[in-house]
């Protein structure tokens, strides 16, 4: 999962309310004449498309899906631009005037109207743990109009919903500090791996990979000005994963460890019933992480 934003509108709202708006607010297939469509999806896919909604525990489990058409804008002006002059010549022949401003939008948009059934759409999604326990939402994609869509839609059915940041200061002090001296900063839940990226206003960046981040060089950069805004972490040996200041997640990987523990379903009778132990861990693993985060961030820096 991408992101973790606080929610607090869900503590006096039901799963069976859930039950009741979520697959009204379905997607439908985008139509030829549509730019953009989306609208929750089945958890499972073409296994069973009408899943739109399933509790594990305190943890509930969404899907949405994006469609849209991008239409390029040379290819909108080279073919208005050809069709505006066939259109003059042909006035011209006919003794008429030529387009008027008006007349050439609406030859625009007509244009437009018609690369929009030509074009095939782009498909994506945004898979969202909610935990109704601590008031988190892990949502897969951190784009901001994700995150937009997601909540208007879900305000069609609780009006008081609302999302924050995790943590609206970040936790950038923390991982230049974990950086700069491990062995006196390093919590001891995590351990560093071999990845971080440097910022300074005065300065170019750095992008470090496959690096000894307890190496001199380290304390060099960041004594020359340079802050940590992302880091590469392993938490409880359970959990591989870039930690970035904004308290996003990325580059998650659940250790080998980790999935030998997962108790998997012998003979299962459907793709949902074979995924079910896995998201209940993963569902855990993230609560686990998110509220020891919260714990470290309480702390002085």
């Amino acid at each position: 999962m991408a992101n973790s934003l606080k929610i607090i509108s869900l503590r006096q709202t039901r799963i069976d309310s859930l039950l009741d708006f979520i697959p009204q607010l379905k997607h439908v297939p985008i139509k030829a004449s549509q730019k953009e469509a989306f609208g929750f999806s089945s958890i499972v896919g073409f296994e069973n498309d009408e899943q739109y909604i399933h509790s594990i525990d305190g943890w509930i489990l969404l899907s949405l899906t994006f469609q849209k058409k991008n239409i390029k804008k040379s290819l909108l002006n080279r073919r208005f631009n050809d069709l505006k002059i066939i259109t003059n010549e042909n006035n011209f022949k006919m003794g008429k005037a030529k387009l008027t401003q008006e007349e050439e939008e609406e030859l625009r948009a007509k244009v437009y109207l018609e690369l929009l059934t030509e074009v095939q759409p782009d498909e994506d999604y945004l898979n969202v743990i909610v935990d109704t326990y601590s008031k988190n939402i892990y949502l897969s994609n951190d784009k901001a109009k994700y995150q937009k869509v997601f909540t208007n839609l879900m305000r069609k059915g609780i009006e008081s919903f609302s999302m924050s940041n995790f943590n609206p200061h970040g936790v950038g002090l923390h991982l230049t500090q974990w950086l700069y001296k491990p062995t006196e900063n390093l919590p001891s839940e995590i351990s560093l791996e071999d990845s971080t990226y440097l910022t300074s206003e005065q300065s170019a960046r750095a992008r470090l990979t496959k690096q000894d981040l307890h190496s001199d060089e380290i304390q060099v950069l960041i004594n020359h000005g340079k802050k940590c805004s992302s880091l590469g972490i392993s938490f409880l040996e359970r959990l591989s994963l870039t930690l970035h200041e904004s308290c996003k997640l990325s580059k998650v990987k659940f250790s080998d460890q980790l999935m030998a523990e997962v108790r998997e379903v012998e003979e299962p009778s459907s793709r949902f019933d074979e995924m079910l132990p896995f998201w209940e861990v993963m569902c855990s693993e993230f609560t686990s992480f998110y509220e020891w985060l919260d714990r470290v961030i309480e702390q002085p820096v």
